[in-house]
């Protein structure tokens, strides 16, 4: 099938051959046609344009009047000048005027490079123009006098771009500010530190730096004091150990209390020495054998057996011994020091009826220990 289909063309190639030179060429008068209507479309367009422009530069948008001024003029130039007279002459007239307007503002303000170019686009479209001429030579004479006073055209281009930086830098600083409020003190210093590099003439930079300073520092301070009472509660707790209550070995409780735990007979005799109270005691100088009488009866009286005690009188005292005392008739030597012990002192011998008790002013409601006591040691 493909084979039958290539036969085909090429037997149509073959009768019908090559196409004669004229009918290739395009023809001349469609051509033309189609140019007319082109320049047609165009003029209309021209026109549409040549009314906006009009209408803006009515309103004082010099901006946009020169603009479709400018459109006007490259239409005007692609349809040529002989079918659009009139709209040739508007649109020179449009565009000198709007270009021209400018000129005046820019050399009012002294932007004398600015109004140079105006001037030189007006003379380019309208190179007759008396009006654009006598203001071209006042724009050259003010920037003949105007060399050596104002910057170079590469500095002033420059202008754009410093004042991004300008605008960056500020913005860096018021994400260091927002960041400081927010307490994030290393991201704020960050960003504060590169506004400082963009713009080293941005002063808020440096003061808000100093705040995240002042903040760290306050900061730290107040880290250092916590420390610093944290290890003065370690050295108090260093000089005050805690107890070791489970080491304590288990106290004695026989320790604890004043009861005897002798003898039944013993533990009878104390009771009664705690128990038993007298009202009033007082030996003005009264033998001892007396006052033993004495008390023999008030005990009796206030014993709740009404046995009482028995007191017992040794007719000797009792004197305080050293810690090493020698045998009486031999001489006893110190293992320690070698020498020689002395012996044992003898008891003190006295008469019972000699003994005298004073005790003055009187003891009210006192127990019978701490009577026998007093007059012990009285």
């Amino acid at each position: 099938m493909i084979r039958f289909a290539f036969t085909l063309l090429a037997g149509a190639v073959v009768l019908t051959g090559p196409l004669p030179a004229r009918a290739a060429q395009p023809d001349a008068a469609a051509l033309a046609a189609e140019e007319a209507v082109r320049r047609q479309e165009l003029t209309i367009l021209l026109r549409k344009t040549l009314q906006e422009a009009a209408a803006v530069r009515a309103r004082g948008d010099l901006a946009n009047a020169v603009r479709l001024y400018e459109e006007c003029w490259n239409l005007v130039q692609r349809i040529g000048d002989a079918s659009i007279e009139a709209e040739r002459k508007q649109t020179i007239a449009g565009f000198t005027e709007a270009y021209l307007t400018q000129a005046r503002r820019s050399f009012a303000s002294a932007e004398y490079e600015e109004a140079n170019r105006q001037l030189a686009r007006v003379l380019r479209v309208d190179p007759r123009n008396d009006e654009a001429q006598k203001l071209k030579v006042k724009v050259d004479q003010a920037l003949e006098e105007q060399k050596g006073r104002v910057p170079s055209k590469e500095i002033v281009a420059m202008l754009p771009e410093a004042a991004q930086t300008r605008t960056d830098a500020a913005t860096l600083v018021q994400d260091g500010k927002l960041l400081y409020e927010m307490g994030k003190l290393d991201e704020a210093e960050a960003k504060l530190r590169k506004a400082r590099e963009l713009d080293p003439t941005n002063r808020a930079a440096p003061y808000y730096l100093t705040l995240v300073q002042e903040a760290r520092y306050s900061q730290d301070a107040v880290k250092r004091e916590i420390m610093a009472r944290q290890k003065m509660v370690e050295v108090e707790q260093a000089w005050n150990p805690p107890l070791a209550r489970e080491k304590i070995p288990p106290g004695n409780p026989f320790a604890r209390t004043n009861t005897v735990h002798t003898g039944p007979g013993r533990r009878l005799i104390y009771s009664k020495l705690d128990k038993i109270r007298i009202d009033r005691v007082e030996f003005p100088g009264v033998p001892l054998i007396e006052v033993l009488n004495y008390l023999d009866t008030e005990v009796r009286l206030r014993d709740p057996d009404k046995r009482g005690i028995n007191f017992i009188l040794a007719p000797t005292v009792d004197s305080q011994a050293p810690a090493q005392v020698g045998v009486p008739g031999f001489t006893t030597f110190d293992p320690t020091t070698g020498a020689a012990v002395p012996a044992a002192p003898q008891q003190e011998q006295f008469e019972l009826d000699e003994v005298v008790i004073k005790i003055t002013p009187p003891l009210r409601d006192v127990r019978l220990a701490d009577v026998l006591d007093a007059i012990i040691k009285v």
